[in-house]
């Protein structure tokens, strides 16, 4: 599978000034080696070599967890994993928490992926328009009746130009992009005076991440572009328009869980009694297991800084 790479300088600051910090595989479909860099002088975490742009699809299979509709199984165990998750919550809870306390009533979704949350967002009476690269996706979310365009945000922006959100969400896809200014610049024209910006992403600095290093789920290598840390992230936003309102530290079962197969398994993935053996066993003793293990993710909301000059 393996396509072209690239050596590259550093997204952020342009650097051509690093040092190797790791090397991972991609556990989830062809196990190559790929490279994580670190940047010496603004610190940042890259994948470098990196596959070029226009050949990363590759590495977005069908069965890419976020392409995948979630269903309810009819079985009495399906019906029990969804009663379980619902009760203990997670990271979309937060994200609905954040939205509520902002007043949110128009939303863009960028990287829409299966359009879980914009049928979340619908059910909350919450107008959603999702972005979404993956063909098959847009067109399962437009049968569902929802709005979504193709392509990504850049590409999108025409289309777009007559909207004016409440809120841009970025779920797990922020470490996704290969130009992530550029994206917090168009997302800042279409975000309302005073619209949020809502990312979360995999923490690097998280021991979770500093415990498995190359196994680490959060690196998602090659798919990965960039390893945030909560400087990180908030430094960028600082220095490109936005203001950070507040940080939340997000709990993921199954970076965990699927780290610990990684680890275990190598090229053959966990099996799926065991997976759920222990994701729920993490989401039922979190409040024992999170001052041990902490969190993988990190949720930043931000706002325009044009809306507080004009406050």
């Amino acid at each position: 599978m393996k396509k072209k790479l690239e050596s590259t300088d550093c997204p952020l600051c342009n650097s051509g000034r690093r040092t190797n910090f790791l090397t991972g595989k991609d556990y989830l479909y062809s196990l190559e080696s790929f490279v994580i860099a670190k940047c010496l002088h603004c610190g940042a975490l890259y994948t470098n070599p990196r596959v070029i742009e226009n050949e990363i699809g590759a590495y977005y299979q069908n069965d890419y967890k976020p392409f995948l509709a979630k269903t309810v199984k009819s079985t009495a165990l399906g019906k029990l994993r969804s009663a379980i998750g619902s009760m203990l919550g997670g990271s979309q809870n937060i994200l609905l928490k954040v939205l509520s306390a902002h007043k949110v009533e128009t939303v863009l979704d960028v990287g829409a992926g299966s359009g879980q949350l914009l049928e979340v967002f619908a059910n909350r009476g919450i107008s959603g328009v999702g972005v979404e690269l993956n063909h098959q996706c847009v067109q399962s979310i437009r049968k569902r009746g929802l709005e979504c365009y193709e392509g990504d945000l850049e590409n999108s922006m025409q289309e777009l130009s007559g909207h004016c959100f409440d809120a841009v969400v970025m779920i797990h896809v922020f470490e996704h992009l290969y130009s992530p200014i550029e994206v917090l610049r168009f997302a800042e024209q279409l975000l309302s005076p005073n619209g949020i910006l809502y990312i979360e992403v995999p923490d690097a600095a998280s021991l979770e991440a500093q415990l498995f290093k190359g196994y680490w789920r959060g690196y998602e290598l090659p798919r990965h572009i960039l390893h945030y840390n909560k400087s990180m992230i908030e430094d960028l936003l600082n220095k490109n328009g936005f203001m950070i309102i507040e940080t939340n530290n997000v709990s993921l079962p199954s970076s965990l869980v699927e780290s610990v197969g990684f680890l275990m398994f190598k090229s053959n993935k966990m099996p799926e009694w065991m997976y759920y053996c222990l994701f729920y066993f993490w989401k039922v003793f979190q409040f024992l297991l999170k001052p041990l293990i902490g969190t993988s993710s990190i949720a930043i909301t931000a706002s325009k800084l044009k809306a507080l000059d004009e406050r």
